[in-house]
């Protein structure tokens, strides 16, 4: 029976793997994700197509001669799949992309003012990072949850810091922000990435070879968050 292998790098991120001018690998990951605010933008700007296509449909339905469910359903079905298809693609339009490249030399960060370059042979560590933020936003939400509920009403609010993650390199004990993504699951899938990318690279140069127990030759877990 014929066996088909998983690539690991499948999947996203997306990543390319090549030869460098040495013959080592090359790494290009290429992450596509939306971070906390353009996840907010995300969500308001599908909860204004709701409103508009709403009024619309009330509107048409009033503008019926009469009251038929036939034509009520051929009016809300569209509106509903229009929502729902016209939300998606700005969510999607709304993703920011970074590129990184990791050789055995250099890791590379694209950024919207250019390239950040960092040397591989230097102490490194790729870890996830809780929004700087999360607190802040925690301590706004039980503040307005309190000051709702002395006027018997009850709220819950949507966290968008508090799914959010920094994607960071610890380069010679220094914190680098290399991206900051909404949603632990993807946030958990670039770092791991990268990790793997980066073992691959040590096995390439014979790094951490011999020696070492199982466990070191392992980065920390991606879902093992560090705590500034």
């Amino acid at each position: 029976m014929f066996i088909r292998l998983q690539n690991p790098l499948s999947g996203r991120p997306m990543t390319y793997e090549s030869l460098d001018k040495h013959r080592k690998p090359k790494f290009i990951i290429k992450p596509l994700e939306l971070t906390p605010f353009r996840c907010k933008v995300a969500d308001g700007i599908q909860l204004t197509i709701a409103v508009v296509l709403g009024i619309a449909c009330v509107l048409d339905i009033l503008n019926l001669p009469e009251y038929f469910v036939e034509p009520v359903f051929k009016i809300i079905a569209p509106a509903l799949i229009a929502c729902f298809i016209l939300g998606w693609m700005f969510r999607d339009l709304l993703k920011r992309n970074t590129k990184i490249v990791m050789t055995t030399e250099t890791i590379s960060v694209r950024h919207w003012y250019g390239w950040l370059r960092y040397k591989r042979n230097l102490e490194h560590q790729f870890v996830l990072l809780n929004h700087d933020k999360t607190r802040e936003e925690q301590q706004r939400h039980e503040l307005q949850t309190r000051r709702a509920s002395t006027k018997g009403k009850v709220i819950q609010k949507k966290t968008y810091y508090g799914q959010s993650f920094h994607i960071v390199l610890v380069y010679a004990g220094h914190r680098r922000d290399l991206l900051t993504v909404y949603g632990q699951k993807e946030a958990i899938a670039i770092v791991t990435r990268l990790q793997y990318c980066d073992r691959r690279l040590n096995e390439a140069m014979n790094i951490g070879s011999g020696g070492q127990t199982p466990d070191e030759e392992w980065d920390d877990a991606a879902g093992g968050l560090h705590h500034e």
